[in-house]
């Protein structure tokens, strides 16, 4: 039997190493590493003894300089390091050549993290084929970057962290030396990366309150919305025109009209007015940020049929209703209340987001299929001393400003984001610019060199992205967006879905932590938001409606009085007691016990066939206690007259020596008989608690040319249910409502 050599052996070895630390990269998202790798000759040489690697030697001008000495290199290594290098939680190794200086880290038992940038592929090969690093890479503790253009570095924000303090740079002493220009290189990369890090550590802060309470007032868009992911592959070999808002869009807009049907426009929130103003309709709008100032960009009374907005349900209460339900949603991360919902059977698919809502646009329209990818004002450039193009909603800002005196030029400079600096332009000529806005210009080229992304080239014809150009087959039949009818019971749905979303969430929290409300009480805990406005955030996605009610039970009253007293209720604390004086069929009794949920106990007091009853309330009423019960609430109905004072004792019964949170009195509607309610009904009520009366508008002169002429019986009702109400009133917080008949709410 033939043996193979021992020299083959020993490669073979060193090759099985090689191959599970690129694997091990590979999975950590750091692919192409193999490529580079396969030829390193021009480079430099690996140093070998006995078939084990032992160090590497570079070529230079003056022929190959080994990097390390023959003996002990781990000791060697550790004399390069900075004073406190060992303690610090992160260290750069800047030339790690074959790697000694991390061997000897991880004896001295360093728990930091280490991140090695190698201006070189010789040196990198080395180190992978020297000993196996994939321990220390899947413990998150080692990452490395190959120059020269250091591949991935724009991803590695995240395992970066925030910095507060430029971590201690290793910097190998021979390629000081030698290679001074590669060193600068892997510096300027470092700093590009610990800008990164610490404005996304930044971003993250400021947006973790929007982001969680947005989405949770954006509950119902969500729950009506269609997954952005019915969207990806639909769209295979179209081109599409990616629309960002730099000072060259007024002119590529025109260049794009003959081209407009032919591709596929995806804009950002910010393109869409100056979009419009020029007759181009874009196909998708895409929305990221939850700031209110967005807001504005999308605030256009009604978006064109074929406009759809693509969003992130953190944007900003309002970004969804110029679109009349034409809207696909997505997550940007796994942010609060990512979690909760995703428990309760939501989740969307995910899309890139990288400082601008630009890289979002990008990656949206790689996961559409399309191709290629023609950006247009994407100058990341102060091109001409602009910010933005013209006709965006800081037009009006601009134009405030030059009204009072200012000069455009000098406006303009204001606006530009500190620090400015010079970069020179693909025109060949020198360009104000930013940090970040090269920032997101790097994501963008760093983008488009991923394995597997599709063809970008740009055509914004200024600025500093500089991608090869491409023939465009503009022209070419594309499919349509898909469209579904939101029809008014799916849109109702969607709605009540929310709504019982929002009284969960609400429940279980009262109720103490549970699974489903464990990201929601860790957000408060993290002083991400407080409880109350988490629980502001929950009654307001579910507002508009924000009504539960039965479908065999009308609520009789107005919807829009309605809710704005199920939103005084909501801005009560500790609400565990609901009584109604006059529940009729029950269907205001309902509405108000579901909106509360657990722990409650609810009791309708009502007098069938009575002055202001109907004959078969009873029944109506005790078919919805039922109801209640079921769904935990502890109902009671209480059948009589609302005068009499064995209805009282047995309203106090069912309350045990309990005050009333919140009373609604709907009754006797004559000046005796409501005057009479409050007095038996409203002393019982705790401080803080809310007394509240329907039929409270009085005079009704303009709702009485809205509605029609009321008869004079009805206009003498609300005189005198208004005339009681402002007698409880007298001295105390109130307030009234009136779109019909009117409610008003007093707190005792």
């Amino acid at each position: 039997m033939a043996v193979a050599p021992l020299g083959t052996k020993l490669g073979e070895r060193r090759e099985a190493i090689l191959q599970a630390n690129l694997e091990a990269l590979a999975r950590l998202g750091a692919h192409g590493l193999a490529k580079a790798l396969a030829d390193v000759s021009v480079d430099g040489e690996l140093d070998e003894a006995n078939g084990e690697v032992t160090g590497i030697s570079l070529r230079t001008a003056c022929g190959l300089v080994r990097l390390h000495g023959r003996r002990d290199q781990v000791a060697e290594a550790l004399r390069w390091l900075p004073p406190g290098a060992s303690e610090a939680p992160l260290l750069v190794v800047v030339g790690a050549g074959a790697g000694f200086v991390v061997d000897g880290l991880e004896q001295q038992g360093v728990p930091g993290r280490v991140l090695v940038l190698e201006p070189s592929v010789a040196s990198l090969k080395a180190m992978l084929s020297r000993r196996g690093w994939c321990a220390l890479l899947e413990a998150n503790r080692l990452r490395v970057l190959v120059g020269p253009e250091y591949t991935g570095w724009l991803d590695l924000w995240n395992w970066v962290g925030e910095t507060t303090e430029t971590p201690p740079v290793v910097v190998h002493p021979v390629l000081v030396r030698e290679r001074p220009a590669d060193i600068r290189q892997a510096v300027e990369v470092l700093d590009r990366l610990l800008f990164n890090a610490n404005a996304n550590a930044e971003a993250r802060r400021r947006f973790a309150g929007p982001y969680l309470l947005n989405t949770l007032s954006n509950l119902r868009h969500l729950v009506a919305s269609r997954d952005v992911a019915e969207l990806f592959g639909r769209f295979s070999g179209v081109p599409a025109c990616v629309l960002g808002a730099g000072p060259s869009l007024n002119r590529n807009l025109e260049q794009l009209r003959p081209h407009r049907d032919g591709a596929l426009v995806l804009a950002v929130d910010t393109a869409l007015r100056p979009c419009l103003a020029a007759g181009i309709e874009p196909d998708l709008v895409v929305a990221v940020d939850p700031g209110e100032a967005n807001l504005r960009h999308l605030s256009i009374g009604g978006a064109p049929a074929r406009t759809h907005l693509v969003a992130e349900p953190s944007v900003a209460p309002g970004s969804f209703d110029a679109f009349g339900g034409r809207a696909f949603t997505f997550r940007v991360a796994e942010h609060h209340p990512w979690p909760w919902l995703r428990e309760r059977g939501i989740d969307r698919a995910k899309l890139l987001a990288w400082g601008s809502v630009l890289t979002t646009t990008l990656d949206l329209a790689a996961k559409l299929g399309c191709s290629p990818l023609v950006l247009l004002g994407a100058d990341f450039a102060y091109t001409d001393g602009q910010p933005y193009c013209r006709g965006t909603v800081f037009e009006e800002d601009w134009a405030r400003e030059v009204a009072a005196g200012a000069r455009l030029e000098d406006v303009w400079r204001r606006w530009r984001r500190e620090p400015v600096v010079v970069e020179r332009g693909i025109d060949g000529r020198d360009v104000e610019t930013s940090t970040h806005l090269r920032a997101f210009r790097d994501w963008v080229v760093e983008f488009s060199g991923k394995s597997g992304s599709p063809v970008l080239c740009n055509r914004t014809r200024a600025g500093i992205l500089s991608l090869p150009d491409v023939e465009v087959p503009f022209g070419l039949r594309r499919p349509d967006i898909p469209v579904e009818r939101c029809d008014r019971e799916r849109r109702r749905a969607a709605r009540r879905t929310a709504c019982d979303l929002a009284s969960a969430a609400k429940r279980d929290i009262r109720r103490g932590r549970t699974a489903a409300t464990e990201s929601l009480t860790r957000a408060v805990d993290e002083r991400i938001v407080s409880a109350v406005s988490l629980q502001g955030a929950l009654a307001a996605c579910s507002r508009m409606p924000m009504i539960k009610t039965l479908p065999d039970v009308p609520l009789a009253q107005h919807v829009e009085e309605f809710e704005q007293l199920l939103r005084w209720i909501d801005d009560l604390t500790d609400v565990r007691v609901l009584v109604e004086v006059g529940s009729r069929l029950g269907g205001s009794f309902y509405a108000l016990a579901a909106h509360l949920g657990v722990p409650l106990t609810a009791v309708a007091i009502d007098l069938p066939g009575g002055p202001w009853g109907l004959p078969d309330s009873g029944e109506s009423l005790q078919r919805v206690a039922r109801r209640l019960r079921d769904e935990d609430v502890d109902a009671h109905v209480v059948l009589g007259d609302s005068h009499d004072a064995g209805t009282v004792d047995r309203l106090k019964a069912i309350l045990a020596g309990r005050p009333i949170d919140v009373l609604f009195v709907d009754g006797d509607h004559s000046l005796a008989g409501v005057a009479g309610d409050l007095r038996r009904y409203a002393g019982l009520v705790r401080p803080g608690g809310l007394v509240a009366l329907h039929d409270v508008a009085v005079a009704m002169g303009r709702d009485a040319v809205v509605h029609g002429a009321f008869p004079l019986e009805t206009l003498q009702t609300l005189a005198d249910v208004h005339a009681a109400f402002s007698s409880l009133a007298r001295g105390r917080r109130s307030a009234m409502v009136t779109h019909q008949w009117g409610i008003g709410a007093v707190w005792m």
